[in-house]
């Protein structure tokens, strides 16, 4: 918090040990959040609302700079409730005395909240309808919960009906926390901040996994909803602030600097009798600012400035090149203590290592791979607290790795594994991926160095990592840090910067003097407490003067304050208020936070109450309704509510089960069914039989009239097709006394234009005004197919009503699907005439209705001239086609072979300024066999100003391969270039393939030489085409020598398994053979395919020995080779003389477990 000038953290704190339990709130101040004051607990346990324990929390500051603490406390009965506190002396600038007032708690646990579960009440923020909001985090069954509390006065609090937000399967959730964050600046926030140029982020700490995870997301005010983005992953594999030891965190917003602050915890990784011995336990970690990333994806830190006053002597290091297996040590500096700035930079990414799609958990990534596992580029970084024989060490490093989509895959990771000799730590390998910019071939990297602590940024604070380490050897002097490198890629470090630090001051109350568990940890900011869990207390600075709050003011909310509805009466502590059921208002939400208010409000209702199981239970032992069964049932029903009512509808799969159990609810004794019950049951029933009788039984037992159920259930009926049904149920509203309104009409209107019943419509239309109901223009909008809608058209004019241009294009939208053009067109016409100027959604609906007749073979010719002429008289009418429509008559004219009239559009299209699309006209070119036409349309066109690009050279080049004109092809390879459009390796793998087609390998190798020397990698179709031809000429060394340098430019690990393949399938198995070892280096799965096939090749040719080498060299691989296929061949070469292989073969499978003695014994018989 910050307050008048100073810094203030309160801290969880056990005088008495250092294990967790006797919890104050501890407290010291700061000028810089560097040097420290310590005080006297603020909080401790005193009253019966606190009195066995004072947890976590979160400070304000209200209107008039008045601070306040809300904190978790646990009363006599160990429930956890909410509580106040205010400092006593306003005007002392350390605040160190703070009073708890009388009338806390302030927020009980209701009887739907997990009392064991409800703690760490979040800074408030104030709303533009003038209430104070808080979260407290939650916990219901195993679904993590942010409770939302409002308040006009911040003492008297009530529950929202629904929480800000809940996620399945997370466990509880601590030490929430929300805020918002700028989409275009670095700049903090104020917590209350809202506007169009804000994300908001929540976080919140797992007590399962004791990592935390954050979200970015909108939140919308009115309703009190947070929706997570779709690129924010919302569950344990979700964005962390920290992928180490961190948890418990919270930020503040520093009005002082205009930053966000961001402070966790860091708990410790030895055994807690080591903690008892060494007298404390716990730290806080350095302070980081907080920021939203440029893509807007994640939020980045850093630490604060002011950790740059602690640096002292500097060393520097740069353009230092670090081979495979190079250690360099930076000496001249305190490495126990140390912070390192260091930019690694590398050549290229070619051998970086192929990223395997399932290490998905970058956590067992590092634990597998190491800092010690050689790898393509990495592992490179820091080895920090490192022993002068590197007995200990924890390196902080980097590995590259190439994903299938040829992007690259960043992994960071703080090893501990190997940084202690000391027994029963936890060592673990902390990891992230990091979404790092590679296009100049550079990393960064920061770490902090204290003692026990490894802090490590990586990417400028993309991802961060802070590990606890215990060294025993590489402690104070003793401690060295080093550069390494143990990939086979070059990496340079290009500038690394460390400092020593200095010793900061932290000065203690006389109350603390007797402490002695109270010590600084090096030069770094940081609290060795005991058990210091980090409390939540930050500061919400608004300034709205006289709307300002006096602590002696404090109120009681009365009915008569503006408090949405949902805050007030006797029902809002019911369980299904705080799902949020109620006072839910979606008709003016955006699609996609309707979609997951859906998706949030039907996870949390199914099956969420003890009742509604236990109901459920019942009914589906049973599948009889007897006497003795209802008598276990009345008991349940009288405790329902009807959302509990609609779970156990919701949760039958069987709708008839769901639709007697409806029935027997509505008949016992003084109950009756709500609304929203009669809505699940028509959502649910309208596919079985008896849904006609629902709906009569439904209609006759409603006592007002309710439009909103009856349209329902037409619309239901009209859904399922059941439009006789909803007929009867209409004539059935009226005999009840309920009068269909015009709404009601129009949806049984729609069903029948669904089902082509024209005449039925009709009579609709004749009989509404004799029921007092008159047809709107909604009505006469409802379209069906063409003529249904025609008929719809000609009665609407009749009735005096004017359509537009949306309404006639749906009508030729509905002929041109039919393939009625001629109808289109004179619906069109008569447009004109009505003086309703058509649009270019109309005309592109006949030219592609058009088009698309012509590809299902209902117009064989002529169709796109046509297509051509209305364009024109369009535009004769005011109206000027764009390149949409242009596009769709120029295909059409390709379609039909009129390349002419093709051309002639292509001109005129180029000379009105529109882009056009060329390639397809090469193609068609090329397919007509007009290849010189092709050629010089090429040419015209960036003559007049229309673009080429390198996909319309190759087409071209493409369109002279298969004619044996491949001097021309050649020829335009060379002038791709002349036109600067650089020729991928597409192009000339295409060339490369008419070479080879026609014998001519050397020219075909000179071109894959060219293309690698201009810096062009192969694709694995050149690779494919390379090996087919070459394995065809039988020109196996060359072949050899070309892949070897194909490889070094762009790795390929089944091109050797493919040459195998391939001179399998021609017979050349001597080749073959020999280039076997390249194969087996691996000994893959792919491998072993290979090699069985080239088996199978030598066995069906007769040589079972050229088989039996290859099985002995796949089980030197440690390979197994298909053991029925090794007995065939053992029984051909026993059929030869040949005892000796056989022995040999069948005694490997033995060796491996795979065949028992006795059954080689067999075998040999």
């Amino acid at each position: 918090m910050y307050f008048n000038g100073l810094y203030h953290i309160f801290y969880q704190y056990n005088p008495k040990g250092a294990v967790w339990g006797n919890i104050v709130w501890a407290h010291s101040v700061s000028k810089d959040l560097i040097n420290w004051k310590a005080l006297d607990p603020a909080i401790y346990p005193s009253k019966p609302f606190d009195i066995n324990g004072c947890w976590s929390g979160s400070a304000t500051i209200l209107p008039g700079n008045k601070p306040v603490i809300l904190y978790t406390g646990i009363d006599p009965d160990n429930k956890q409730v909410q509580n106040y506190a205010i400092p006593k002396n306003i005007s002392d600038p350390y605040l160190r005395e703070w009073i708890k007032p009388d009338d806390n708690p302030v927020v009980f646990p209701d009887a739907g909240v997990n009392a064991s579960a409800f703690r760490d009440p979040t800074t408030a923020w104030w709303g533009k309808d003038g209430h104070w909001r808080i979260l407290i985090g939650g916990r219901r069954r195993n679904r993590g919960i942010a409770h939302l509390y409002r308040s006009k006065d911040f003492v008297n609090w009530v529950k929202a009906k629904h929480p800000l937000h809940s996620n399945a399967k997370t466990g509880m959730w601590e030490c929430p926390d929300f805020f918002p964050v700028s989409k275009s600046s670095k700049r903090g926030l104020d917590t209350s901040a809202f506007g169009h140029d804000i994300k908001h982020v929540l976080k919140v700490s797992l007590d399962v996994t004791r990592f935390e995870y954050y979200t970015l997301g909108t939140y919308f005010p009115r309703k009190d909803r947070y929706i997570p983005d779709n690129t924010s992953f919302d569950g344990w594999a979700g964005l962390r602030y920290d992928y180490g030891n961190f948890y418990a965190s919270k930020s503040f917003y520093d009005q002082a600097t205009k930053r966000r602050i961001l402070w966790g915890w860091a708990n410790e990784s030895d055994s807690v009798q080591d903690d008892k011995n060494k007298g404390w336990s716990g730290i806080q970690a350095t302070p980081r600012t907080l920021w939203l990333d440029s893509k807007g994806k994640q939020l980045r830190q850093w630490p604060i400035e002011e950790i740059k006053t602690l640096r002292g002597q500097k060393v520097k290091l740069t353009n230092t090149k670090l081979n495979k297996g190079d250690h360099v040590e930076i000496k001249g500096i305190t490495a126990a203590q140390a912070d390192v700035e260091v930019i690694f930079s590398f050549r290229n990414l070619d051998k970086a290592e192929k990223f395997d799609p399932n290490w998905v958990n970058a956590q067992d990534l590092c634990a597998q791979k190491g800092s010690q596992v050689p790898g393509g580029v990495g592992p490179f970084g820091l080895l920090t607290l490192a022993s002068k024989y590197l007995e200990e060490f924890t390196p902080v490093f980097f590995r590259i790795f190439k994903a299938t989509n040829n992007k690259h895959v960043v992994l960071l990771c703080s090893d501990a594994s190997s940084s202690s000799l000391a027994t029963g730590l936890y060592k673990p390998s902390f990891a992230g991926f990091v979404d790092a910019d590679l296009r100049h071939n550079k990393l960064s990297l920061r770490s902090l160095i204290d003692h026990s602590v490894v802090e490590s940024f990586g990417a400028r604070g993309k991802t961060s990592i802070l590990s606890r380490v215990y060294p025993s050897l590489a402690v104070e002097d003793d401690a060295h840090l080093h550069v390494f490198n143990n990939g086979s890629e070059t990496i340079t470090v290009k500038h690394l910067n460390a400092w020593r630090f200095i010793v900061c001051a932290l000065l203690l109350e006389p109350a603390f003097s007797g402490f002695s568990t109270l010590e600084t940890e090096g030069g770094m900011p940081r609290r060795r407490f005991l058990w210091q869990k980090q409390s939540c207390e930050w500061r919400v600075d608004l300034e709205r003067g006289d709307q300002g709050l006096d602590f002696g003011s404090f109120r009681e909310l009365d009915e008569s304050d503006n408090i949405d509805d949902d805050e007030k009466g006797e029902d809002s502590d019911d369980d299904e208020d705080e799902d949020g059921f109620e006072g839910l208002n979606l008709s003016n939400r955006s699609s996609v936070e309707i979609e997951n208010v859906g998706r949030i409000e039907e996870d949390e209702a199914k099956l969420r109450h003890p009742l509604v199981r236990e109901v459920c239970r019942l009914v589906d032992l049973r599948s009889d309704w007897n006497s003795k069964f209802e008598g276990e049932l009345r008991p349940l029903l009288r405790s329902l509510k009807p959302r509990q009512v609609c779970a156990v509808l919701h949760s039958f799969e069987d709708e008839r089960v769901a639709l007697k159990f409806f029935y027997w609810v509505d008949r016992q004794w003084r109950y009756r069914h709500d609304a929203i019950t009669y809505y699940t049951m028509l959502e649910s029933s309208w596919q079985v039989e008896e849904c006609d009788v629902n709906l009569d039984f439904d209609a006759e037992s409603w006592v007002e009239p309710n439009f909103s159920i009856c349209n329902t259930a037409v619309h239901v009926l009209v859904m399922g097709n059941r439009l006789e049904k909803a007929s009867r149920f209409l004539n059935r509203m009226e005999i009840v006394g309920i009068r269909p309104n015009v709404v009601t009409y129009n949806c049984l209107m729609k069903g029948y234009c669904n089902v082509h019943w024209i005449e039925g419509a009709l009579e609709l239309i004749a009989i509404m005004p004799l029921k007092g109901c008159y047809l709107d223009k909604v009505g006469y909008h409802t379209h069906g197919h063409g003529s249904e809608a025609l008929e719809f058209l000609s009665e609407g004019k009749e009735k005096g009503f004017r359509f537009d241009k949306v309404r006639y294009s749906a009508i030729v939208g509905s002929f041109c699907k039919e393939g009625n053009i001629d109808m289109a067109k004179e619906i069109v016409n008569e447009m004109f005439s009505k003086g309703c100027i058509s649009d270019v959604v109309t005309y592109i609906s006949v030219f592609n209705s058009v088009l698309y007749s012509l590809i299902n073979g209902l117009c064989q010719s002529g169709k796109s001239l046509e297509a051509r002429e209305m364009m024109n008289i369009s535009e004769e009418e005011w109206w000027t086609p764009n390149a949409i429509t242009y596009s769709a008559v120029m295909h059409g004219l390709r379609r039909e072979g009129k390349l002419a009239e093709a051309c002639d559009l292509v001109e005129e299209i180029v000379n009105k300024g529109n882009s056009v699309e060329i390639n397809l006209m090469i193609q068609s070119f090329y397919r007509e066999g007009k290849m010189d036409k092709a050629k010089k349309f090429m040419e015209w066109c960036p003559q007049n100003g229309c673009a080429v690009n390198v996909v319309n050279f190759t087409t071209l080049i493409h369109g002279y391969c298969p004619r044996d004109d491949l001097e021309t092809a050649v020829s335009l390879l060379d002038d791709t270039y002349l036109s600067n459009k650089h020729p991928d390796a597409v192009t000339y793998t295409t060339v490369v393939n008419a070479l080879g087609r026609k014998g001519r390998i050397d020219e075909a190798n000179e071109l894959v030489m060219r293309m690698l020397g201009r810096g062009l990698d192969p694709t694995p179709v050149t690779y494919g085409t390379v090996i087919h031809w070459y394995s065809q000429s039988g020109r196996v060394e060359d072949l050899v020598k070309l892949l070897d340098k194909m490889l070094v430019r762009q790795n390929f690990k089944t091109a050797y398994n493919l040459v195998i393949e391939k001179l399998c399938s021609l017979r050349i198995l001597e080749e073959a053979d020999k280039l076997l070892s390249k194969v087996l280096r691996t000994a893959s799965r792919i491998d072993a395919n290979t090699s069985l096939i080239l088996m199978d090749s030598n066995l069906s040719i007769g040589l079972p020995l050229s088989f039996y080498r290859v099985a002995n060299r796949m089980f030197h691989r440690n390979m197994v080779p298909d053991i029925k296929l090794c007995e065939k061949v053992s029984k051909r070469l026993m059929l030869e003389g040949n005892s000796k292989e056989p022995d040999n073969l069948m005694l490997r499978f033995v060796e491996r477990g795979r065949i028992s003695p006795q059954g080689e014994e067999r075998m040999k018989s």
